[in-house]
């Protein structure tokens, strides 16, 4: 894996998310573009063909065939659109693993994750999780659990670890009173009174650590919400609009497509279509 300087680009929005499973795995060959964000999950992004970038806390990289980034819960990152990329990724809580890695406390000091061909064992562990976790086998979950436990006691054998960083409290702080109030009408006066923030302070913090404004960052959330009403429900998008924080019809519609290229009405008629 190689750092690439850090040019100007286009930072995506974060958002926190809340993974409902202990275990999920994904296998494509193309990576999952969208916003930035960071979860209570370990992230293994293990490329097996072609090459993929990724952001954590900030740097690009470039992961290479063989090579993989393991981000460690709550840190900041997101994935680059590109050309084909095959690739493994497996998301796992730090209580499935066994052994006594501090993944709360602690992150790599560097991604020296290169040449993890020349331990075929290595592979085989992420290779059969994948393989494992889409087979309708009762026993799939500690099958999981060991493999991916020997493979971080393999990788991180020779790991330097550092302190995670101190002031993730309070970024997640931030984010964590607008994900629970992004549905109500939320200003940067309000936050700062709620949580005793100077407001210049929580600028500082979207602008320079997430990379996107709060009034962006709450009308991700909102879209996003909005987004799961119109495949789940069969509200009407005025209501919709309503129950995700938006001022009004004009405004949602605006910002609805802004984020999405899609109208509202759009997008739920896709989402219709692509059910079985």
């Amino acid at each position: 894996m190689h750092n690439i300087n850090n040019t100007e680009h286009k930072y995506r929005p974060v958002f926190f998310e809340r993974k409902s499973h202990e275990i999920v795995v994904y296998s494509r060959t193309s990576l999952p573009y969208g916003p930035q964000h960071f979860h209570k999950h370990i992230e293994v992004f293990y490329v097996t063909g072609g090459e993929g970038q990724i952001y954590v806390e900030g740097t690009k990289y470039t992961v290479h065939e063989n090579e993989a980034v393991i981000i460690f819960p709550n840190q900041i990152h997101g994935y680059e659109k590109g050309d084909w990329t095959n690739h493994i990724i497996v998301l796992i809580s730090p209580d499935m693993i066994y052994g006594n890695i501090d993944f709360i406390n602690k992150i790599p000091k560097y991604h020296p994750l290169t040449e993890l061909d020349k331990n075929p064992r290595i592979f085989s562990y992420i290779s059969s999780v994948s393989q494992i976790y889409n087979e309708n086998n009762p026993n799939s979950e500690i099958i999981i659990r060991g493999l991916m436990s020997a493979f971080f006691s393999e990788i991180f054998e020779n790991t330097e670890f550092i302190s995670s960083p101190t002031n993730i409290s309070l970024t997640q702080a931030l984010l964590n009173y607008c994900i629970n109030n992004y549905q109500k009408d939320i200003t940067l006066e309000k936050l700062s009174k709620e949580l005793y923030i100077s407001k210049n302070y929580i600028s500082q913090i979207f602008n320079q650590k997430l990379m996107i404004s709060m009034p962006d960052y709450l009308n991700y959330l909102r879209v996003n919400y909005a987004k799961q009403l119109l495949r789940e429900t069969n509200e009407a998008i005025s209501i919709i609009s309503t129950q995700c924080g938006f001022k009004s019809i004009r405004t949602f519609n605006y910002t609805f497509f802004k984020i999405t290229s899609e109208t509202p009405s759009e997008y739920r008629k896709i989402s219709y279509s692509k059910k079985p």
